[in-house]
C-alpha cells in the first residue's frame, strides 16, 4: 500500500511542475464550453444538454490517457520497474486517472452551468453517476495508455482501443443522467447504475486478465 501511495504522490507532483499540461487540458475545455454556449442554440434541451456534457467528457478523457505514462518511460524507466511492481504501478494510476476524471467532472458541469443556469442539476446524485463511471474509464484509459507507451507512442491504438469499449459506458452515463435530469430519483434507476458496475467489472476483469501477458513480455 506504501508503494501504491508513493507512486500517486509521485504523479501529482509531476502534475504540479508541468502545470501547462493541466493548463492546456483547462483552455481546451473552456473552449469547447465557449463554441457551445456561443455557436449553439441557446435554449438547449436536457437530451442536447446531457449528450454534449458527455461527448466534451469523452474527448478530454483522450487528452488524460494520453499522456499518463510519459513520466515513466523516460531514462529512469528501468530504475522504477526494479523498484515498483508494474502491477501495483498500473493500480497507481488507475486511482490517480479517476481522480483527474473526477476533477475533470466537477469543471465541466460548472462551465456547462456557467454559461447554461437554466439546467438544474442535483449535484451529488450527478457526481455519483460520474464517479461510477469513472471506475471503468480510468482503468480502461489507464491500460491503453500503457499499451500506447509500449508501442512507441501510437496513439492511434489508444483511440480504437478507448472507443469500442468506451461507448457502452458512456451511452450508459448519457441515459442514467438524463432520468436524473427529468427529476427522477437515483434510487430509482439501480437498474442502470447496476449495469453501469457491470460494466466496470468486465472491463477490470479484462484489463487484469491480459495484463500480466502484456507485463511478461
Amino acid at each position: 500500500m506504501k508503494t501504491i501511495l508513493s507512486c500517486i504522490s509521485r504523479d501529482f507532483k509531476n502534475e504540479w511542475r508541468n502545470l501547462y499540461q493541466l493548463g492546456g487540458l483547462f483552455s481546451f475545455l473552456i473552449g469547447v464550453c465557449y463554441l457551445i454556449y456561443f455557436f449553439g442554440d441557446k435554449n438547449q434541451s436536457l437530451s442536447e444538454w446531457n449528450l454534449k456534457y458527455w461527448l466534451v467528457y469523452l474527448f478530454l478523457s483522450f487528452f488524460v490517457g494520453s499522456r499518463i505514462y510519459e513520466e515513466d518511460q523516460g531514462r529512469f524507466r528501468i530504475f522504477l520497474h526494479q523498484l515498483v511492481h508494474p502491477g501495483q504501478l498500473l493500480l497507481s494510476k488507475i486511482i490517480f486517472v479517476f481522480f483527474l476524471l473526477t476533477v475533470m467532472n466537477m469543471l465541466i458541469l460548472f462551465f456547462f452551468q456557467l454559461f447554461n443556469p437554466e439546467i438544474q442539476v442535483q449535484f451529488f446524485n450527478w457526481l455519483s453517476i460520474c464517479m461510477l463511471i469513472n471506475v471503468g474509464m480510468a482503468t480502461l484509459i489507464s491500460f491503453s495508455s500503457l499499451l500506447n507507451s509500449n508501442i512507441r507512442n501510437n496513439t492511434i491504438l489508444l483511440t480504437v482501443i478507448i472507443l469500442p469499449i468506451s461507448f457502452p459506458l458512456i451511452g450508459m452515463a448519457y441515459s442514467t443522467s438524463h432520468s436524473v435530469l427529468e427529476g427522477v430519483s437515483i434510487l430509482s434507476v439501480g437498474s442502470k447504475l447496476r449495469l453501469i458496475l457491470g460494466i466496470d467489472l468486465i472491463t477490470i476483469a479484462i484489463v487484469f486478465f491480459l495484463y500480466p501477458h502484456i507485463a511478461r513480455n
